[in-house]
């Protein structure tokens, strides 16, 4: 349904003229001394008449100002009163063209406001993205700078690494040279020592010497003899025993050194002993008369021969000079008899039982 306004019209009526009073001032009385009997309106010909004659043009002058001044207003007034109809019978919701051009406005506004949302979304997003990239461009700086510190400090390590091996290295450079030192100082007292014992022992050596040399009565063994003789005394606490064990002494034109020693203690010294098996002719007997006794028993395989031992010293043991003197016979030797047999009345015989096919 439509419903239309009548426009009121827009003419104002233009207000009745106002007649300004006149702002002259009375005449002035000239003192208290004035009387009734003067008159209120000055003589013609005097300043207050010219100017009461003047008074009626200047009021019509700014009535006509006046007059202008309120029809201006009036028709500013009315202007706005008609715009103001104009706008409100323009705003009715009833009528389709308000209501169209509302929509519009809303259609605007919310178009509006959505382009507004889309750009604060749009400037949000942004300024996420602004500072997503800036907390990754602080993040990357940050690991860059993380990653140049570690490398730093693992260079850092590396070189205090560096440092102390070599300072190690240096350490036991000097260790080590201080120990050849020390090494070649104590081999050099070492040798100066070893120098001084050899000088100090040769001297001393210088005085040793073996007293009588004695021989035994009865021989050891076959072509062997015992002998023994008695250290000289020694001066400055030489070891007694070394020096028997390192002298020697001739023996059959040949030096020898002592077979054993013995130390006796402080009373009788220290004695060495030499066993000589060679020249000594008292000590070799001979082998005489090999005779073949036959098979020893039947299918025994063995034949036995025997011998007389001659040039034997009954001082000497006979069991051993008999079982240490070599023996050749039948192209066969032997380094003693096999077996010894001491016959008082005939002497000493040594038997030998020989493998002989002839006997099985």
């Amino acid at each position: 349904m439509t419903r239309s306004r009548q426009r009121a019209p827009s003419s104002t009526v233009p207000p009745p003229p106002y007649h300004s009073v006149s702002s002259t001032s009375p005449p002035s009385y000239r003192g208290v001394d004035g009387s009734e009997r003067d008159p209120l309106i000055p003589p013609l010909g005097s300043s207050h008449s010219i100017d009461a004659l003047k008074e009626p043009r200047r009021l019509r002058g700014d009535s006509c100002a006046t007059f202008i001044i309120l029809t201006i207003l009036a028709f500013m007034i009315g202007g706005f009163v008609g715009a103001s109809i104009q706008y409100a019978t323009s705003q009715n919701i009833y009528d389709p063209a308000a209501r169209d051009y509302i929509r519009r406005q809303w259609e605007a506004e919310r178009r509006g406001w959505e382009r507004e949302r889309l750009r604060e979304r749009e400037e949000a997003a942004k300024r996420r993205h602004q500072r997503e990239a800036e907390e990754e461009r602080e993040r990357q700086r940050e690991q860059v700078e993380a990653e140049e510190r570690h490398r730093q400090r693992e260079a850092e390590e590396e070189r205090e690494r560096q440092r102390e091996q070599e300072a190690a290295a240096e350490r036991r450079h000097q260790r080590e040279a201080e120990r050849r030192r020390w090494e070649r100082e104590q081999e050099e007292a070492e040798e100066r020592r070893r120098q001084w014992e050899a000088e100090e022992e040769a001297r001393q050596r210088a005085q040793i010497h073996w007293l009588a040399l004695e021989s035994s009565q009865h021989c050891e063994r076959y072509g062997t003899r015992k002998y023994w003789a008695k250290m000289g005394p020694l001066v400055g606490g030489y070891d007694p025993m070394k020096a028997c064990w390192t002298s020697d002494i001739e023996i059959h034109g040949r030096k020898m050194k002592p077979t054993y020693c013995e130390d006796k203690g402080a009373d009788h010294g220290v004695y060495g002993h030499w066993i000589v098996d060679f020249d000594e002719g008292g000590c070799r007997p001979w082998w005489e008369g090999f005779t073949d006794k036959g098979c020893t028993a039947p299918g025994s395989g063995l034949r036995r021969f025997d011998a007389h031992l001659m040039n034997l010293d009954y001082a000497d043991g006979w069991n051993v000079m008999c079982s240490s003197t070599p023996a050749d016979f039948n192209g066969l030797h032997f380094n003693g008899a096999m077996s010894c047999v001491n016959s008082y009345l005939s002497g000493v015989f040594g038997i030998w039982d020989i493998v002989d096919g002839d006997c099985l």
